[in-house]
């Protein structure tokens, strides 16, 4: 019964030390990583404070006048308008005046009668 005994209680001294080494290393991993992250946050440098230049922009200031200036454009090529509007009757009738500018290439103002 003795001999059963101390079987019994090296089996569980044994179980125990195996168990102490499959919890002790994962504590120690961690224990020592917080610990290093404790240390690089505690040591960390300070940054250097330094004077902030402050960098005004070059600008140079000139008088405009308003001035008729005439735009001219020297091109070649055929000439497509930006838009095309097609213009149809709602009622029968005849037209019996246009705006003189209602042809193609023609300059209407916004709100203008056009037929």
């Amino acid at each position: 019964m003795t001999q059963l005994k101390s079987k019994w209680v090296y089996m569980v001294k044994t179980e125990l030390k195996n168990l102490a080494k499959k919890l002790l290393w994962p504590f120690l991993i961690v224990v020592v990583g917080l610990g290093i992250c404790v240390a690089l946050i505690f040591t960390k440098p300070s940054p250097k404070k330094q004077d902030k230049e402050e960098n005004a922009p070059l600008v140079s200031v000139m008088v405009i006048e308003k001035a008729n200036t005439p735009i001219v454009i020297k091109a070649q090529g055929q000439m497509e308008p930006a838009h095309v509007i097609r213009v149809l009757a709602e009622v029968s009738g005849k037209i019996i005046w246009t705006h003189p500018q209602f042809s193609n290439g023609g300059m209407i103002k916004k709100d203008e009668v056009l037929v």
